[in-house]
């Protein structure tokens, strides 16, 4: 039988998850990340804005199946609904960024309400003075129920890690993902920043699983996952790490050509590899204006 489960990678999506491969069932994961499970059978991760029309199953309906296998395999399909949250906004981040550089608007006219498989983003892109180039990105779907934030930082002219962060709101989940990969020209060290984090080791983890770039990415990078209470929280994590990221000390770059090299290492990962937000792009808008949002709007190189 085949199975559409929404949250497929949540915790109690994953021992679901595990439970229909086990029985034998094909799985179509539909959640907001992908990582790795060490998961054996046969399954397709999804991000699709169509999750809402897939019933959530639980091991309760595994149970039912099997005990009755007679009947027909059809199941009604549902609409999962979840109660409102909130998170800090892009452009309080953006603000934190302003209390030390000046930004210049770049023309992003062209990704103004871009849709993409059922998803709203707004992309806007900034030029930075003596960090580099900033880009925010918002997404929508689900009728608002599905909300997604994205900042990026790439100090082309400031010898810091490139950095990025996500938050998810998705299902009655708040997930926060902050991770900085190394582009840097000469080594540096986080050590407050390791402070910072050992505060909120308290909140609870979401496993990131394993990627191309973990060669690349840096201890001081977070993963978080929890329910709306613990939101208020999260943004406070999410102003700590920004600020401390930018107050950490570095050099200016004067290799441009080295730096540019070490950003593309990681932006052309991301094309050649994929990855949920990139995949949605590629098939949404088609590899060559993905790579345009990538070079020219998102990380500026």
């Amino acid at each position: 039988m085949k199975v559409v489960l929404a949250g497929a990678y949540g915790n109690l999506g994953a021992s679901i998850f595990r439970e229909l491969l086990k029985n034998g069932h094909e799985v179509d994961a539909l959640d907001m990340l992908e990582h790795d499970l060490n998961l054996n059978g046969k399954y397709t991760f999804k991000l699709d804005s169509t999750i809402y029309q897939y019933i959530w199953v639980g091991i309760s309906f595994i149970k039912h199946h099997h005990a009755k296998k007679s009947r027909s395999h059809n199941t009604r399909i549902k609409l999962l609904t979840t109660g409102r949250t909130t998170m800090i906004k892009l452009n309080e981040l953006l603000d934190i960024i302003k209390e030390n550089y000046f930004l210049t608007p770049i023309n992003t006219s062209a990704y103004h309400n871009l849709k993409v498989k059922g998803m709203k983003f707004d992309i806007k892109a900034f030029k930075v003075e003596g960090l580099g180039h900033v880009s925010i990105m918002r997404a929508k779907g689900l009728f608002g129920l599905m909300k997604m934030d994205t900042l990026i930082i790439n100090p082309l002219e400031l010898d810091l890690p490139l950095y990025s962060y996500d938050r998810f709101l998705a299902m009655g989940n708040d997930t926060l993902i902050v991770e900085m990969y190394d582009t840097m020209i000469e080594k540096n060290t986080f050590e407050s920043m390791d402070s910072l984090i050992s505060k909120y080791n308290h909140l609870p983890k979401r496993d990131a699983g394993k990627h191309w770039y973990d060669d690349i990415k840096l201890l001081q990078s977070i993963s978080f996952k929890g329910k709306k209470d613990i939101s208020s929280e999260f943004d406070d994590l999410a102003i700590e790490h920004l600020k401390n990221f930018l107050d950490t000390t570095a050099n200016n770059v004067t290799d441009s050509n080295t730096k540019k090299a070490l950003s593309l290492r990681y932006v052309n990962g991301l094309l050649e590899n994929g990855g949920p937000s990139t995949d949605v792009f590629t098939k949404g808008i088609g590899k060559v204006a993905t790579e345009e949002l990538y070079h020219k709007v998102l990380f500026g190189v």
